[in-house]
């Protein structure tokens, strides 16, 4: 009696231990909630049932014993049970139970999930105590899955390779409708590669060796963790692709862009290319009058900044400043994304032309103030400066500016003394242009008035002793009796 007691008191504390771990019951198998037989002729689902609470203590008699309609191959073990080598599950090749395949004690086995086996052409399976003095082993759930099941699973459809290169194999196909589908597993050469959900139907192998033949297994796996027949695919990867450059680049500077062409490489491999940048050191004088441009191969990007990538012939750089040098690389990229090593050109931009004032012109609105306008520029500003001083600046956008009447000032020849100096976005003043008076267009003259009367006075400074001179040979017979005269007025003598 106390025996007994000890051994209800054990199952039940195996099994509330169990249930503390949360070890589930995997659906799903052979034998899902089937009730099987047992030994003493009745059936019992304690062990097929899903449930680990539920379970059965092996003793010598009654215990369950498990039948095939027909011999099968057993692929996958399923058991929750006390992890001990005093109790073993035996499988038969007859009803019988007198061929014994093979016994394999409870602790050998991986609990609360499915492990790989191979026992083939089995017809019966048992469970027994393997020492008859010992507590009686508690056994809570156990289920197979067999060959057979396995072949009835639908593996993928239409497995194709939609991309070979010399290392990438590019695979797609179409995944089964079942509803206990739920993934993929993908192998290369005998190992797993990847694990994919049950929504992807493409992968693409890379890292591969060129010229090399690989054999891809795929497999639907189903719930609980089984997988249908492996589709396999051999496939050889081509040979190295090549990487070629670009060639004849060239670059075309103005002070506000670079543009670069060149001539793409004729690969059917070719992708696009690559664009990068980097600003060079001031160069010298010399350096930019005999040597602005030069053409190399390059083993590096240091320093480069990746700007653009086309797959066309031409690019321009419109971020540039002017009397900048910049060196370009350009690289081509096969459809491998590998990358050349690139072609470099330097070029310096030329210094930025000075803005220009055209089509000025004045006229006076109703209150008499003075409407002063152009046509170009268009772009940048425009400073206004009356009596020499900086009175205003505009947007040039607006060609326009109203110069209120009084403020307007008048020059020596009674002339605005108002002109206007054009500003371009970088900040570079032009020549300043006189404001023309009202109903006159501002031409515009080779000089301004300031520079004509500075060149005068110049001419003037140069001239003056050559005219004193003439003026004294011309009149030097005048001016000596000029003298004699008031010599002789005060009483002096001039000897002849």
């Amino acid at each position: 009696m106390r025996k007994n007691l000890f051994i209800i008191l054990f199952s039940t504390f195996l099994i509330v231990i169990l249930d503390n771990q949360q070890i589930l019951a995997a659906p799903g198998g052979y034998f899902d909630g089937k009730a099987v037989p047992t030994t003493s002729g009745g059936t019992t689902t304690v062990i097929t049932d899903n449930d680990p609470k539920t379970g059965d203590g092996l003793r010598y008699a009654p215990n369950p014993v498990l039948y095939f309609p027909e011999n099968v191959n057993i692929k996958k073990i399923y058991i929750i049970a006390d992890k001990t080598n005093s109790a073993a599950v035996s499988f038969y090749s007859d009803d019988a139970g007198t061929k014994l395949i093979r016994s394999i004690t409870f602790d050998k086995f991986t609990h609360g999930v499915w492990n790989d086996i191979s026992v083939d052409n089995v017809k019966k399976i048992t469970f027994h105590k393997t020492d008859s003095f010992g507590n009686n082993p508690a056994i809570l759930e156990f289920d197979v899955i067999t060959e057979q099941m396995i072949s009835y699973l639908e593996p993928v459809n239409n497995l194709t390779v939609t991309k070979i290169t010399d290392s990438s194999i590019a695979l797609h196909w179409d995944n089964p409708s079942s509803e206990n589908f739920v993934g993929i597993e993908l192998y290369k050469n005998g190992k797993m590669i990847s694990s994919l959900s049950k929504e992807e139907t493409e992968y693409q192998i890379t890292g591969l060796e060129s010229n090399t033949e690989y054999t891809f297994e795929i497999y639907a796996v189903y719930t609980p963790g089984i997988r249908s027949v492996a589709v396999l695919k051999t496939v050889k990867t081509l040979e190295e692709i090549p990487i070629v450059e670009i060639t004849n680049l060239k670059a075309e500077a103005k002070y506000d862009r670079v543009k670069l062409s060149w001539t793409l490489p004729e690969s059917e491999f070719f992708s696009h290319v690559n664009i990068y940048r980097k600003k060079v050191e001031e160069k010298s004088f010399f350096y930019r009058l005999f040597g602005a441009s030069s053409v190399s191969a390059t083993t590096t990007s240091d320093g480069y900044t990746p700007m653009f990538e086309t797959n066309g012939t031409y690019w321009t750089d419109l971020t540039v400043d002017p009397e900048t040098t910049y060196s370009y690389k350009v690289t081509s990229e096969n459809i491998e994304r590998k990358e050349s090593n690139g072609v470099t050109i330097e070029v310096t931009t030329p210094s930025e032309p000075l803005p220009t004032m055209d089509g000025v012109s004045t006229t006076q609105n109703e209150s008499g103030d003075y409407v002063v306008t152009w046509t170009s520029p268009t772009t940048g500003r425009v400073k206004v400066l009356i009596n020499g001083k900086e009175y205003a600046t505009v947007d040039a956008a607006t060609q326009k500016i109203i110069i209120p009447k009084e403020d307007m000032r008048l020059n020596f020849f009674g002339g605005y003394d108002a002109k206007l100096v054009p500003i371009s976005e970088r900040g570079t003043e032009g020549k300043a242009v006189q404001v023309p008076v009202v109903g006159e267009t501002k031409v515009d003259l080779p000089f301004s008035f300031d520079e004509f009367m500075q060149t005068v006075i110049s001419i003037l400074a140069w001239a003056a002793p050559f005219i004193l001179l003439s003026l004294v040979l011309i009149f030097w017979r005048p001016f000596i009796e000029f003298l004699r005269k008031a010599i002789l007025a005060k009483g002096g003598r001039v000897k002849q």
